[in-house]
């Protein structure tokens, strides 16, 4: 079993608390085993299987459109804490950030994507904007206050959702959740 960094534990469940839902507790014993056989269980991990979702049975935020290999079903909360790991946390340069900035860009990175995330945090951070974390880019964030640079990556998050909903109408439903999201960030740096 990994041992994981602090920082991506905590990045993780909070992720889960919008990918999953209110109702994913890390410590319920069901959810760490990942039971989806009742509809409680369901929904403390996530789980569906609906044909009309692009994505494909899901659980714990891990689809399996984008995971052919894995059994989406059987999967635990430490199975996905390790895709969530090195798909998101690694790939996304994350352990070269400091917190809280590593846990608002791990967010973003689930939330919006790796390339996109790191467009957010170049942006922030005043570098060309490319959509990699280059060591250039990662230099320039760590010299940069990291509760300040998780501020103004939040206030880009905000104002990509709030053109994402004006562009689109379709989307206004979402709106407030999405800003719930980053807000929610926000709120763990006060």
């Amino acid at each position: 079993m990994t041992t994981f960094p602090l920082d991506f534990v905590e990045a993780f469940h909070f992720s889960m608390n919008y990918e999953v839902g209110p109702q994913y507790n890390k410590d319920d014993a069901e959810t760490i085993a990942g039971k989806c056989d009742t509809k409680a269980q369901r929904r403390k991990t996530g789980y569906v299987n609906n044909a009309n979702d692009k994505g494909g049975e899901t659980k714990f935020g891990v689809a399996k459109k984008s995971h052919p290999n894995i059994n989406i079903k059987a999967l635990t909360l430490n199975g996905a804490m390790q895709i969530f790991y090195n798909e998101y946390w690694l790939a996304g340069d994350c352990d070269k950030l400091k917190a809280p900035l590593s846990i608002a860009h791990f967010d973003a990175c689930v939330n919006h994507y790796i390339n996109r995330a790191a467009k957010f945090l170049q942006e922030a951070v005043g570098v060309d904007i490319d959509g990699i974390l280059g060591r250039h880019s990662i230099a320039a964030i760590n010299e940069g206050d990291p509760i300040e640079l998780t501020q103004k990556q939040i206030k880009i998050r905000e104002r990509f959702f709030r053109t994402l909903a004006e562009n689109n109408p379709s989307q206004e439903e979402f709106l407030d959740g999405w800003l719930a999201r980053v807000e929610s960030i926000e709120e763990t740096l006060a």
